[in-house]
């Protein structure tokens, strides 16, 4: 006991003497300096002595929905010790005089973090070690405490929040801030547009998971009051749901707790917590699921909305994991089938429409397929034993692995989920710190693409960090290494909040990271909305199919995305999101306006636009088209164009006086790429004893197994910029077919022979960094499990032998590499490879 009473003490002392993190710790020397202001977009971080980043003028310029809520940034550099700063936001109104008032408006000081070693496997050279942006802080509180300071040369960022009602009115609204420091006084340019659609519904499911215990390594508090804060503010400001409802231990009360978050239109997820020593404990899981079915009516069935968690990471060819899954998935069923007996002897139905067959009765026993959420991608060894797969979302990357999920959910009529946590890394989508904010944000754009319909996060408030034996206090405002695996650090992994205590809050604190979670659930709101608005102008034009917005955003997700391999391309995000925006908030106008387009004849195009009657105007590429006709309940205008010669669409629709535009690139153009015998010599070079010849369409290449003495090896083929028109920053797309045939054979005990021998089609896109050098652009893995051939009665292992990449440390920008990594055991070697790379294309920006 004496000891807890040292160790709270401890952590006492620690968060009433903290450094302020990255703020007061940088200078406490006054000062009269004036500040050099910038804007930048808001996922991109600035370092606290970055010298060169790419920014602009200093203005706001900000575009949402209504219901959501979205951010500017901005960053001062002090030209001299600045002991005092403010920025003063005031009212700003639209063109028919409406006020976006201060109440939804606030202004954040970031707070910096003191990375000191790069998440393990991090080779993200945008963000190094050194003090980085994460914490947010009101404005108000950062002057209260008196830390509103900037040393000399240091750069302070600004995050300034808007965030639209439902019934905020449409338009821009414009006006200026006041931003004083010291004696020097500035005005800020403010706009904001406001779009007429509302996205204030989440969609998909979220599991963000609050540690009750870890309150006290930050809060000093782990009461339920304190967990309720946590969890209400993740859902109310970031549209994100915590791992288990406030009190949900307490059977009598779960109803209660349940109805009073019920209607909150971000509430899409809860656990029923019934997990028990690495099992479900199946008594409790009937009791819960009894409870849930037996409380529902038909317009408010429960478990709809419910997750079990049997168990975290099971690994695959572990006993005592064979036995946790198989008995997990026993007691689920087990339990759904228990319950609906139940339901059905107590005459449950008797007093609904239809009974026992009826549409509710119905309706409740679809629900009661709970959603069971296993974290694992090991789909080729469970099978379908698992009922949701939840692997971490490089699993998603090539077609093969997302065809194996989505062909198992659709099996097993159950969903497809994904997570996060020290892994992946750059280049695949984190919440890591020492990363870029636009990764987390287009993993929603992946999770749409993919139709992933849930996301998990293990934890977000880790305050203690962890050891072989246990958690130790630590600074948690500006340490940001909380969990270790191997000796290995991770930045951010486990926490997205940050105490309130010091600052006299009882809720928590939020961090960019955290407003680029709920961002890119925003983002996926809106997709989601222009869906629901397609479909209900399905029937009004009288069309077969629905037009799918996956569709719809093909040329944005190439632009932001390949596999699950995100690009660091600000502009490109914010574009593809305005573009997304205009045209969901035309269909959900008067003018119920929508067009596609549709091959046609002669290499033309034809173009069609849907719109609510006669009397709605297009302009298509500057002409106003003629000739409507009649489809369903609304008209139709067909134009054509040649894609050989339109690079972008632009189209002006006017309703009732109103007028809506918007300019759509048709994206980059493929361009065939032949390799010639000059092209072997000059433009392609290869491991040491590699032979390659032309064939028909392409090339095939021989790689040498050149073994190291821990009997692995990478063959690579490297193809020189010059073959992509000189400049691989130009670059979009490159894409082929590929036939990989490695032969690898027994030199060891295992008596086991696999012979791999499979097309592999796929994309890879090229996305060079800030400094112009090539990035990882694209991993694949080929997984053996298929097509393995056992030798007498040995089992055979999943053998992953393949990834492709370009290596910024090596390539500088000079050529586009496709690596392939092997197996690496000790008792394996290999023999030669051979690959063929046919049908080769590439596109190019601009």
């Amino acid at each position: 006991m004496r000891k807890g009473v040292k160790t709270v003490a401890l952590v006492t002392a620690m968060l009433t003497a903290l450094s302020t993190p990255g703020i007061a710790a940088c200078s406490e020397k006054k000062g009269e300096g004036s500040v050099t202001v910038q804007s930048v977009y808001p996922t991109f971080k600035v370092m606290q002595n970055a010298t060169e980043f790419a920014a602009g003028e200093a203005k706001l310029d900000v575009q949402l929905a209504k219901g959501e809520t979205e951010s500017g940034q901005l960053i001062l550099t002090a030209n001299g010790d600045v002991s005092s700063y403010e920025l003063i936001a005031s009212d700003i109104k639209n063109e028919n005089g409406d006020a976006f008032g201060l109440d939804n408006i606030e202004v954040d000081v970031q707070y910096y973090v003191n990375v000191q070693q790069k998440t393990a496997g991090n080779n993200n050279e945008a963000y190094p070690t050194g003090w980085t942006p994460d914490m947010l802080l009101p404005m108000e509180l950062c002057i209260e405490a008196g830390e509103n300071t900037i040393a000399d040369g240091n750069n302070q960022g600004l995050t300034v929040e808007f965030t639209a009602d439902s019934d905020t009115p449409a338009g821009t609204y414009t006006g200026s801030f006041t931003l004083k420091a010291d004696k020097h006084t500035y005005d800020i340019p403010i706009s904001v547009e406001v779009w007429d659609i509302d996205v204030s519904k989440c969609y998909g499911q979220t599991w963000m998971g609050i540690e009750l215990g870890q309150l006290w390594y930050g809060e000093l508090d782990t009461s339920d009051e304190m967990y309720k804060a946590y969890y209400d503010s993740l859902l109310n400001e970031y549209k994100s749901c915590g791992g288990q409802l406030p009190g949900t231990y307490n059977l009598d009360t779960f109803i209660q707790t349940l109805d009073s978050y019920w209607e909150n239109p971000n509430f899409t997820t809860y656990e029923i917590p019934a997990f028990k020593d690495w099992y479900i404990s199946e008594s409790v899981l009937y009791d819960y699921m009894y409870l849930l079915a037996a409380s529902s009516t038909p317009d408010r069935l429960y478990l709809e909305r419910a997750i079990i968690l049997p168990f975290d990471e099971p690994q695959a060819n572990v006993e005592v994991y064979d036995d946790r899954v198989n008995v997990c998935t026993q007691q689920v069923e087990a339990a759904k089938e228990a319950v609906w007996q139940q339901l059905i002897e107590e005459g449950h139905f008797d007093e609904y429409e239809g009974g026992k067959d009826g549409a509710f009765a119905k309706a409740l026993k679809d629900s009661l397929d709970v959603t069971a959420v296993v974290t694992s991608p090991d789909i080729d060894y469970w099978g379908d034993v698992i009922m949701t797969y939840c692997p971490p979302i490089q699993h998603y990357e090539t077609q093969l692995q997302r065809t194996a999920f989505a062909d198992h959910a659709e099996r097993r009529n159950t969903e497809q989920w994904y997570y996060t946590c020290m892994q992946p890394v750059y280049p695949y989508p984190s919440h890591h710190i020492d990363d870029y904010l636009i990764g987390s944000r287009s993993m929603r754009w992946m999770q749409k693409a993919y139709n992933l319909e849930g996301y998990l996060f293990w934890c977000v408030n880790q305050y203690g960090q962890s050891t072989e034996t246990g958690h130790i206090p630590i600074d948690p405002y500006t340490n940001p290494a909380r969990f270790f695996f191997n000796s290995r650090t991770f930045n951010g992994d486990g926490f997205m909040f940050y105490p309130g205590k010091k600052y006299g809050l009882n809720e928590p604190l939020g961090s960019l990271r955290l407003d680029a979670l709920r961002d890119g659930q925003e983002d996926y709101n809106l997709m989601c909305a222009y869906q629901e608005k397609l479909n209900g102008l399905a029937q009004f034009y009288g069309w077969e199919n629905v037009p799918d917005v996956n569709d719809i955003l093909s040329v944005s997700y190439d632009n932001l995305f390949n596999g699950s391999i995100y690009i660091a391309d600000d502009e490109a995000l914010f574009t593809a999101r305005e573009l997304l925006a205009r045209k969901a908030t035309l269909a959900n106008s008067a003018s119920k306006f929508h067009y596609e387009t549709l091959a046609g004849e002669d290499g033309k195009t034809q173009a069609v636009f849907y719109v609510a009657d006669e009397a709605t105007t297009v302009e298509f590429n500057g002409k106003k088209l003629t000739g409507a006709v009649a489809c369903g309940d609304g008209f139709k205008y067909t134009a054509e164009f040649s894609v050989a010669t339109t690079k972008e669409l632009s189209v002006k629709v006017t309703k009732d006086g109103v007028t809506q535009q918007f300019t759509e690139s048709l994206g980059a153009s493929m361009t065939a790429l032949p390799i010639t015998e000059g092209d072997l010599a000059d433009n392609m070079s290869f491991n040491d004893g590699t032979t390659a010849r032309i064939i028909d369409g392409g090339v095939e290449i021989t790689l040498r197994s050149d073994a190291s003495e821990d009997n692995s090896y990478i063959p690579r083929i490297d193809f020189n910029k010059k073959l992509f028109g000189g400049d691989l920053k130009k670059v979009q797309t490159i894409s082929f077919d590929m036939v990989y045939t490695p032969t690898c054979v027994n030199s060891g005990d295992h008596a086991a022979h696999y012979t791999l021998e499979k097309e592999r089609i796929f994309s890879v896109n090229i996305a060079p960094n800030a400094e112009g050098k090539g990035v990882v652009i694209d991993r694949f893995g080929i997984e053996a499990a298929a097509e393995r051939v056992a030798i007498g009665e040995s089992e055979g292992i999943n053998v992953r032998c393949g990834n492709v990449y370009q290596k910024a440390a090596l390539n500088k920008g000079e050529y586009f590499s496709l690596q392939f990594s092997n197996l690496r055991d000790l008792d394996f070697t290999f023999e030669d490879a051979v690959i063929t790379i046919t049908n080769i294309q590439y596109s190019r920006r601009g």
